[in-house]
């Protein structure tokens, strides 16, 4: 109960103070540039300072998942062709339960 009580305390915390944490997961390792850019982005898109994470995810082939607090925002090429499949399996049932 006590990690849970202080992930509460640290969000509120944080709530006080105008910042978000944010993970950034690449396939590859982002240059200064954009990781600045991505931060003015965040802090227009939320009205807090952003603080930073980066992480490398090489089976995410290309793109980024972003992760604001509890949010998960995916612009990962693996997660594009993942709804994808999921949208082609699902098309495809509704194929087969039609024609019986």
């Amino acid at each position: 109960m006590l990690p849970m009580i202080y992930t509460l305390l640290e969000r509120k915390n944080n709530e006080l103070k105008k910042l978000i944490k944010v993970k950034i997961i690449t396939p590859y390792k982002l240059q200064e540039k954009a990781v600045n850019e991505l931060k003015n982005i965040i802090v227009k898109k939320t009205g807090r300072n952003a603080i930073l994470n980066a992480e490398i995810d090489e089976d995410l082939i290309g793109g980024l998942q972003l992760q604001l607090e509890e949010k998960i925002f995916d612009y990962s090429v693996k997660g594009i062709l993942e709804k994808i499949g999921r949208e082609y399996a699902s098309k495809r049932g509704d194929l087969f339960e039609n024609k019986s």
